[in-house]
């Protein structure tokens, strides 16, 4: 063999050693990254969508990557079964009540699983299955802003229409905004305010003025009713003296209303004389009856005293009577 296929088979064989130490170096990377030349625990979690998610894709917990995606697989019609290779050595931070949610490396990047480790302390184990937390996605993020985008093209346009029709006078607003007579008004109205304002404040300051005065005035009924205590007590006696009188008052009327309704009875003599109209007619017959008999005994007496038999009789008690009178008058002007 010459020398120059010598050469070029060296140069062979270094290239060769070249792509063999690159493919190696590649490799240690490639099973680094998916933690092929380390011990791993297998964890499962359940996701209603998981959004893309692969095979391969990362898994982070508190900004670490700490394992891959080994599977994805439908569970249910509804539910998707995720299988999450995670490296042994970081087992004891994932907590019994960790939770899993789906984010994005960016804004638009490849979906990852980020593990939240819980409160527990009590680590996972081999082939356990943790919990799920649902946040919102960049594909939730996105619809919600295509929604408030669309909802305020909407809400320009209503305003372009409300605009448009200020600047042409409708509706109140429009008028207030284009008719000079209502702005007029409005000046108007607050220079009446203002005035009434002004006259407000002049009649508080005489109030004030005149308060003042019925209360240095100490000679004035106003101070005398605010500062006398005496007449406080004056007053509190004469409420109760009122209202022991209205008591009084009101416990008469009580009597006299038995009273009215005992004389309105007709088992008494009152309520007889009151209501039964033939006691009424003998009553009036009887009075009738002792006037008459009044008059004769009138005129009995008249005769008596013109008879010859009883003159005498009558003149004696005249002049009996008459000697009284002489002695009471002397008496009188004695004294």
């Amino acid at each position: 063999m010459s020398e120059q296929d010598n050469r070029r088979n060296a140069r062979l064989g270094f290239f060769v050693l070249i792509g063999v130490i690159v493919f190696l170096i590649g490799i240690f990377f490639i099973g680094s990254a998916r933690n092929l030349f380390s011990s791993n625990i297998t964890l499962y979690v359940l996701f209603n969508n998981v959004s893309g998610l692969q095979r391969g894709n990362n898994i982070w917990l508190s900004g670490v990557k700490i394992g891959t995606v080994s599977d994805v697989d439908i569970a249910t019609d509804s539910l998707v079964l995720v299988s999450l290779k995670v490296r042994e050595r970081d087992q004891k931070f994932i907590n019994k009540d960790a939770k899993a949610y789906l984010s994005s490396e960016g804004l638009v990047g490849n979906s990852i699983i980020v593990i939240e480790p819980g409160q527990m302390r009590i680590p996972v184990e081999d082939g356990d299955t943790i919990g799920t937390k649902y946040t919102t996605s960049t594909e939730d993020i996105i619809n919600l802003a295509q929604s408030a985008g669309e909802q305020l093209i909407e809400v320009a346009g209503n305003l372009g229409e409300v605009t448009q029709q200020l600047l042409d006078g409708n509706g109140t607003i429009g008028m207030l905004l284009s008719d000079t007579t209502v702005a007029d008004d409005f000046r108007s109205t607050l220079t009446n305010l203002e005035a009434t304002s002004q006259r407000t404040r002049s009649l508080s300051n005489e109030v004030g003025r005149m308060v003042n005065r019925l209360q240095n005035n100490e000679d004035g009924p106003v101070y005398t009713l605010m500062n006398d205590t005496t007449f406080a007590d004056t007053y509190s006696t004469a409420l109760s003296n009122i209202e022991e009188t209205t008591a009084n008052a009101a416990q008469v009327t009580q009597e006299l209303q038995r009273l009215s309704e005992q004389l309105q009875r007709e088992d008494n003599a009152v309520g007889v004389l009151l209501k039964d109209p033939e006691f009424a007619r003998d009553l009036q017959r009887t009075m009738d009856n002792a006037a008459a008999a009044s008059r004769k005994l009138d005129e009995n007496m008249e005769a008596l005293q013109s008879n010859i038999l009883f003159r005498g009789f009558f003149r004696r008690r005249a002049r009996e009577a008459e000697r009284a009178r002489k002695d009471s008058l002397e008496q009188v002007n004695q004294r």
